[in-house]
């Protein structure tokens, strides 16, 4: 009867929101949003975090817009886009949210296509799988590189191709001697 009863402590809307974007947006560190926001643990917030990420932010309102905040899933973009959301976002001081609802797309495209824009350029924002440099553009090293792993993969392929020899050799013994 002495123990203290522990409830689920219930946090507003408005609360929520603003502990996710002063994580996402802010970079304020975990410790200080939840000193801030007097939030009870790291998993609370990480959940609020999932949620707003993944698009399940149907309690992360955004009074000021009087709209809740839309999900959209990834979607195929073409390098332009992904210059021209990168650049709309920074224009308008990292409104990832305004950039999501506005070209559709989700937040975590937007929020990478912003980083790799800002720390590398416009050229980061290129797709670049399952593509490789033409020949013309490959330095001494990467071309060494490219042979050592063509010579490997033949190599390999040969000693199974011995493998297999031997194995057949086994096979036509034992079908010899059993006749």
């Amino acid at each position: 009867g002495l123990k203290e009863k522990h409830t689920n402590k219930k946090y507003s809307d408005a609360l929520k929101r603003k502990a996710v974007e002063a994580r996402l947006v802010s970079k304020d560190t975990i410790q200080e949003v939840l000193r801030t926001y007097q939030i009870s643990s790291t998993s609370v917030l990480n959940q609020w975090i999932s949620k707003y990420t993944n698009g399940e932010v149907s309690k992360l309102t955004n009074p000021s817009r009087g709209k809740s905040n839309m999900y959209y899933p990834g979607r195929k973009t073409t390098f332009k886009e992904r210059l021209e959301i990168a650049q709309f976002t920074i224009a308008h001081e990292k409104n990832y949210q305004l950039a999501i609802e506005t070209y559709q797309v989700s937040y975590n495209q937007v929020y990478s296509w912003v980083q790799k824009y800002q720390a590398l350029g416009e050229d980061a924002l290129q797709d670049r799988r399952g593509r490789s440099k033409p020949k013309e553009e490959l330095t001494e090293a990467e071309i060494l590189t490219l042979r050592i792993k063509e010579l490997e993969a033949q190599n390999e392929r040969l000693e199974i191709e011995n493998a297999i020899a031997k194995k057949l050799q086994e096979i036509e013994q034992k079908y010899q001697d059993f006749h």
